[in-house]
């Protein structure tokens, strides 16, 4: 995924740590410093531009609205002040809202953009993992030298470049370990050991 950033020079991250939990090391992020410059860049892209909006002209997300997607979009994001700015929605293709019920029409922009997001993928489920291969392979190396922690692992897990894994079609725990709190591996150890020398500990009562 791609994301274009639009804010002044002077921010030196445009990133809370806490929030991302650093996965936007695995996102391919640049930042403009004006408006004009964003739009450009994505018209350069040939990517048509749809953009969030609230007034009665935005078009709300549903299949009967949005039947097609073009084969690359930009979907734009406001401040959480003001929204979008008049030069992006007058470059917009589209105007697009999150129908939602109840008394609330707007959200913080996390949520918003996490509920377009996933609207998206609801509408068009093809677009799920619809990356170039390459892509796909240096995401993956980026993720699993992250999850390594020893050089036996990570040359393991290297295999797996070559032949990735199959896609999980369910990531849900089985139903034997819902509820079952996550343990670190040196904690589960430690706990291992110490049942192992109570087991040995009764056995010579």
């Amino acid at each position: 995924m791609y994301i274009y950033i639009i804010s002044p020079e002077t921010t030196k991250n445009a990133f809370a740590s806490k929030i991302t939990r650093k996965n936007e090391k695995y996102l391919e992020i640049t930042q403009f410093s004006s408006t004009t410059e964003c739009i450009a860049a994505i018209k350069e892209q040939n990517a048509e531009i749809w953009a969030t909006d609230l007034s009665p002209e935005a078009i709300p997300m549903n299949k009967e609205n949005l039947q097609v997607l073009p084969e690359r979009v930009a979907i734009v994001f406001g401040n959480e002040t003001s929204g979008c700015s008049e030069e992006i929605l007058q470059a917009s293709d589209k105007t697009i809202y999150y129908p939602m019920g109840g008394f609330c029409e707007s959200l913080n922009l996390s949520v918003a953009a996490a509920l377009v997001l996933n609207k998206l993928f609801l509408l068009f489920p093809e677009i799920r993992g619809d990356l170039p291969e390459d892509k796909k392979s240096e995401i993956r190396e980026k993720w699993y030298f992250g999850l390594a922690r020893t050089e036996k692992r990570w040359a393991k897990w290297q295999t797996y470049l070559e032949t990735p894994p199959p896609v999980l079609e369910n990531i849900r725990k089985p139903a034997e370990e819902r509820g079952m709190a996550f343990v670190p591996a040196k904690i589960q150890q430690r706990l291992e050991i110490q049942a192992k020398l109570m087991e040995e500990a009764s056995s010579n009562e």
